[in-house]
């Protein structure tokens, strides 16, 4: 199908998929920005849309795995936030494990130094917040090899770093 195409049957469908990220969300504002999501991801997948006459449908599994993938950024931020907070009055307390948490810093940030290719690159947009979709389209490289890249480095990582894991 053609990309304007796809345009007109997006314009078409923007009140429902509006509806439909306000079910997710709760807040009109985060319905918004979880259409205007949808909404680039579906024109970047274009292509893959087969012409069956079922494009909501299509669209509605887009918006349920990108309110998914920001659900799980979001906690894991969150996490990582908690972390860096916690390092941060650990640093300020100025006891014995002020010297161990930084090494342990350290040694992350290495080990995501250490990956192979364009790797580390991929996983330091990834931790600083960045969505599959976003850094597939900074760093030009496509989706599916983002999401490739940060799973298995996320498995060297859990491997290399596994004397750090609780």
């Amino acid at each position: 199908m053609e990309k304007c195409e796809i345009e007109k049957l997006l314009l078409a469908a923007e009140g429902k998929l509006r509806k439909y990220a306000y079910g997710f969300t709760h807040d009109w504002d985060s319905a918004e920005d979880l259409v205007q999501e949808t909404s680039l991801r579906i024109l970047y997948n274009a292509d893959k849309f087969d012409d069956d006459g079922k494009f909501l449908a299509w669209a509605y599994a887009i918006m349920h795995n990108a309110f998914m993938n920001n659900s799980i950024r979001d906690n894991r931020n969150k996490e990582i936030g908690i972390a860096l907070y916690t390092d941060e009055c650990a640093k300020d307390s100025r006891n014995v494990h002020n010297y161990d948490i930084e090494v342990e810093t350290d040694e992350i940030h290495n080990a995501i130094d250490r990956l192979p290719g364009n790797a580390p690159q991929v996983m330091n947009l990834f931790i600083s917040g960045h969505k599959y979709v976003e850094i597939s389209v900074m760093m030009k490289i496509p989706l599916g090899t983002v999401k490739t890249r940060i799973s298995m480095s996320r498995a060297i990582l859990k491997e290399q770093l596994k004397d750090y894991l609780n």
